[in-house]
């Protein structure tokens, strides 16, 4: 007999010596192994055969291995045991399966593995791993240790040899075929031809290449088409990237044009943000934005630039003769307080507060039919300036407004002109100022401008308080002359200062 039973105990004895979880190996069933050992360290391996089958040149062993370790009394750590016990069995059975030592002996048929518990002295849990391996034998009668013995009684006997057993593997050991050639036999092995797949990064077949048995091949990987397109549709390149290679593409900036004029270029794929404003910082709304190909149209409504502007309308609209005033309505603005277009806050009214509004918290009065652009004129709407209700001379009231203050507002008062106070006259209505959001009461008495009346310069010109008529009264008058302050503000987008 080629190989014998004690060289598997010998491998089998120093697989558990080289395993790092086996602490015992006995070769014995359980029972021998906790009778003839006192002291058994666990986890232990062992091994024996209860059976064995004699075939043609073969012995098969039902090899048995159990792997067990001891478990706690409230069976705590069962799992655990099971666990680690069948990963040992695998590991067993790869080596026996697989090593190339192991394959010197013979080969195994098949392998199952059973848990189980023992409980004795010890109680312990486990695997036992069956294994039928074929343990090769090759010898003949006449290799039998027997003298003396006439095998054929004296008839000379044929000369006969043993079938040979044959194992094709790959180079990685994996068996490909096996089998036997009958004595004075032969056989002709074709082995196959192996196919080569060439897959994409995504797993998604390119080609298959037949590759001779022992021989080699080339592949081709085919080359990549890389079509470069811009989001409408419109083609900005087309490259040929070879296998396995990396390449890279620059799309050109686009170049901005302004009137047909380049003026700056942005990266392709950014996106432009137009910001209209004026001069001053104001944000400008488009009137109309139309767009096609390669080209915008933005429209806005920006007044011609010109040395001076239209006067504002009166506001009287009751006509009382073909040709007058409240006929043809002559102006700028759609009326006295409504603008004909937007003011910085977006909105068409004549007179706000310094916030855009109407509330008038602080009583400041802005008028924008005098925007030009970056200043605007605002008025303290209070009669004297918040003051009493005391006759104020010309000289006192031009004094009194240059030191006028409102919140934050400090300083730039003055006594209106004879053209801007002017400008507050509201001819529909027969009294200065009441409107809102003045609200001049009716009631005698002026209200000073700082011109001096050239024809006489002891008279300053004045509007008359229950009437809308412009009068020259003298600096020193003492029937009750009143006052309200103006003052020009600077415009920063939607900051007044």
């Amino acid at each position: 007999m080629l190989n014998s039973v004690n060289q598997i105990r010998v491998e089998l004895q120093e697989i558990a010596s080289a395993h790092l979880q086996i602490n015992n190996f006995f070769w014995g069933d359980f029972l021998r192994a906790y009778k003839e050992n006192t002291e058994l360290n666990y986890p232990l391996m062992g091994c024996f055969y209860p059976s064995a089958s004699l075939l043609n040149n073969q012995t098969q062993l039902a090899l048995t291995i159990y792997i067990c370790d001891r478990v706690y009394k409230d069976y705590s750590n069962l799992n655990d045991v099971e666990s680690d016990t069948l990963q040992i069995c695998r590991d067993i059975y790869q080596v026996i399966n697989g090593s190339q030592r192991w394959r010197r002996l013979g080969r195994v048929t098949s392998a199952s593995a059973t848990k189980f518990i023992e409980r004795g002295g010890d109680e312990v849990a486990g695997h036992t791993l069956t294994i039928n391996f074929l343990l090769r034998d090759q010898s003949g009668i006449c290799d039998l240790p027997m003298e003396g013995y006439d095998f054929d009684q004296n008839v000379s006997p044929a000369p006969t040899c043993e079938p040979v057993e044959y194992t094709i593997t790959d180079s990685e050991l994996n068996v490909l075929y096996s089998g036997e050639v009958a004595s004075g036999g032969s056989l002709n092995q074709v082995i196959s031809d192996s196919i080569a797949y060439l897959d994409d990064s995504d797993g998604t077949p390119i080609s298959t290449t037949n590759i001779l048995a022992e021989g080699s091949a080339t592949i081709i990987a085919p080359d990549a088409r890389l079509h470069i397109k811009a989001e409408n549709d419109g083609t900005i390149a087309n490259l040929s990237l070879q296998s396995n290679s990396a390449n890279e593409y620059t799309v050109a900036n686009n170049d901005i044009l302004v009137n047909g004029n380049l003026e700056f270029d942005i990266h392709a794929t950014n996106s432009l943000d137009i910001r209209l404003r004026d001069q001053s910082n104001n944000v400008l709304t488009p009137t109309n934005i139309q767009h096609g190909g390669d080209h915008v149209k933005i429209e806005l409504n920006v007044s011609t630039p010109v040395s001076g502007a239209t006067l504002m309308k009166t506001n009287q609209t009751v006509q009382y003769r073909v040709g007058d005033d409240g006929a043809i309505q002559a102006g700028r603005a759609v009326s006295f307080t409504v603008l004909s277009v937007n003011n910085p806050f977006g909105n068409i009214n004549r007179f706000t507060d310094t916030l855009g509004g109407q509330t008038y918290a602080n009583n400041i009065v802005i008028d924008w039919s005098t925007f030009n652009g970056s200043t605007v004129l605002g008025w303290d709407r209070r009669r004297n300036g918040g003051g009493s209700n005391v006759d104020v001379q010309w000289n006192a009231a031009i004094d009194a407004a240059l030191a006028h203050s409102v919140g934050t507002f400090t300083s730039g008062w003055r006594l209106p002109n004879r053209r801007e106070i002017d400008s507050l006259i509201d001819s529909s209505i027969s009294s200065f100022g009441n409107y809102s959001p003045f609200n001049i009461p009716t009631e005698n008495g002026y209200y000073w401008t700082s011109t001096t009346n050239a024809a006489n310069t002891t008279q300053a010109f004045c509007v008359t308080r229950n009437s809308t008529a412009i009068e020259n009264v003298s600096k020193t008058a003492a029937f009750q002359p009143r006052w309200i302050p103006v003052r020009t503000f600077t415009v920063t987008g939607t900051t007044l200062s």
